[in-house]
């Protein structure tokens, strides 16, 4: 327990001083200066800082390698990469499928979206790619880094990933219109990218994946007004109007793609 306490607090510690400044800059940006993309322009030098830190190479050296092992940002193998990618992106597509058959099982919360419209595109465009490239920083560093890794050697990768997805879940509640019935989608996640970390025991493939998953989050959510948990079609429960062709595509598409992502994950291991 007291290992367990530890990885979560330093986990939300890192995941608070990567993502916290850019998010009082970017609300300050947005709210007083929009037609100026100021935020954009500076979080790229506090991320380096960040990442300089999170690695070990910056001040206080007395624990420099405790904190570059505990971020695993390791080397990987050539080999690995095109694979562990292939896994990854099966595996977050398996999810979205996932999604469209649990939204016909139970009904999903409303997301609840800002008003962009009113920020120049000037702004609007540097502040989504910055937002997404923190984001994969960050909290890959902090839940697939600080808090996960620890937990892989104590208590081996599932345990690790399961409090590690809890705790990832649980931090997006922050956002009104998340419950429980959306942590399902959180874990999914988690299971990606921390079978990702585990399996090249390197968190720069997930950082990569999460970075431009979190870019398409966002064009989903300014084109169709969509949060990233909500299913790509609205149609009523199935215990309301029973299953339709839509249904059993997408419960195939789900164990076709999960199929894939798990072969591609043990292909990984052998490289």
């Amino acid at each position: 327990m007291p290992l367990i306490l530890k990885s979560i607090f330093w986990g939300l510690f890192m995941i608070t001083l990567g993502s916290g400044p850019w998010a009082v800059m970017v609300g300050l940006n947005i709210k007083h200066s929009p037609n100026i993309p100021w935020a954009a322009v500076i979080m790229p030098f506090y991320l380096w800082l960040y990442w300089k830190f999170a690695i070990g190479s910056t001040w206080p050296t007395s624990n420099a390698d405790t904190r570059r092992n505990l971020c695993r940002a390791n080397a990987v193998n050539p080999n690995a990469w095109g694979l562990t990618m292939i896994a990854g992106l099966a595996g977050l597509w398996a999810l979205v499928q996932f999604q469209n058959v649990y939204a016909r099982l139970i009904t999903l919360p409303t997301g609840q979206t800002d008003d962009l419209s009113t920020i120049p595109m000037h702004t609007l465009i540097p502040s989504v790619i910055v937002s997404a490239i923190v984001a994969g920083v960050t909290e890959e560093s902090a839940m697939r880094g600080y808090l996960q890794s620890p937990l892989e050697k104590k208590f081996g990768p599932i345990v690790a990933i399961f409090i590690t997805g809890a705790v990832f879940g649980l931090l997006h509640f922050v956002h009104s219109e998340v419950n429980f019935t959306v942590m399902p989608w959180y874990m999914g996640v988690a299971i990606v990218y921390g079978a990702m970390a585990w399996k090249t025991n390197s968190i720069l493939p997930s950082m990569v994946l999460h970075a431009a998953g979190n870019m398409l989050n966002v064009v989903s959510l300014l084109g169709q007004d969509r949060t990233e948990w909500q299913p790509t079609t609205r149609t009523s429960l199935v215990w309301e109007t029973g299953t339709d062709s839509a249904f059993w595509i997408s419960v195939l598409a789900f164990l076709v793609l999960l199929t894939i992502s798990i072969l591609a994950f043990r292909q990984v291991s052998k490289n």
